[in-house]
């Protein structure tokens, strides 16, 4: 089976943790998936910080967290951030609001819930309360 091209590139950085340097051919190969298809991946990984690109090769960039990209995060577990969403709102009386933070959990889960944003995004996070 196919990997879709979030798990793909999941795989990519997880390649690129154990080693320091890989070259295209070799994930290409590993990952059974053409270097034309590989080169793209890389594309996006750099212009995320994930990967340095070389001439036939990625390096890897030491960050200081383990933790992919808000852009792949953003993307995983839709349905569940979504329920997330939906039962915090059910607990939330019609006055009360939500202090949330700005994470790729937060952001999706009350996208789909009744309570919408009452005040501007900060570094910190938003408020949510009954519109």
């Amino acid at each position: 089976m196919r990997m879709t091209v979030e798990e793909r590139r999941k795989s990519i950085c997880g390649l690129m943790k154990r080693h320091e340097a890989l070259k295209v051919k070799d994930l290409s190969s590993t990952l059974d998936t053409s270097s034309v298809t590989i080169r793209r991946d890389l594309k996006s990984l750099s212009r995320c910080q994930m990967v340095q690109r070389a001439h036939g090769s990625a390096v890897a960039i030491q960050s200081e967290s383990d933790e992919p990209p808000y852009t792949i995060r953003d993307r995983e577990m839709r349905e569940e951030k979504q329920q997330i969403g939906l039962t915090a709102a059910s607990l939330v009386g019609r006055r009360g609001m939500i202090l949330v933070d700005t994470v790729s959990t937060s952001s999706r889960s009350f996208g789909a819930s009744p309570l919408r944003k009452t005040s501007p995004p900060s570094s910190t996070g938003f408020r949510l309360s009954w519109s």
